[in-house]
């Protein structure tokens, strides 16, 4: 599904529920909003966006085929299962994958996470918790 690439310092996916079971990958402000500031700082970085996915685990394929050495995870109420459930696979397939959530449900998801003995760190960002997979 990929067409061309260029490398950047990190990924950012938002992935929500598309029609007829399928999931997509779109936009989303507050990733929008992070990756402008990011930019005035220096760092390049990228929007996954793909209309139909039928699986995660080819959504998983895509994002490690990409190579950044950072995924960010926009994790709200509506997608709380699915970005768990890429999380999980990720780190199964490449263990070394650094993965970065925020969002308004990364303090359920995150702890919920820890709790399943994944190996998480935090890393502070404004007065929300933060969580990353490294």
């Amino acid at each position: 599904m990929l067409s061309s690439w260029t490398s950047s310092e990190a990924t950012f996916v938002y992935l929500k529920h598309s029609p007829h079971r399928l999931i997509a990958a779109g936009h989303h402000w507050d990733c929008g909003w992070l990756r402008a500031y990011l930019k005035d700082r220096g760092l390049f970085t990228v929007q996954y966006v793909q209309e139909q996915l039928s699986t995660l685990y080819e959504l998983a394929d895509d994002l490690l085929a990409l190579s950044d050495p950072v995924i960010v995870l926009y994790a709200d109420a509506g997608n709380l299962r699915l970005v768990r459930a890429l999380t999980r696979r990720l780190k199964a397939v490449d263990s070394r994958t650094c993965l970065v959530w925020i969002g308004p449900a990364v303090d359920a998801g995150g702890e919920a996470l820890l709790e399943e003995g994944k190996r998480m760190r935090r890393c502070g960002m404004a007065r929300r918790k933060r969580f990353t997979a490294c």
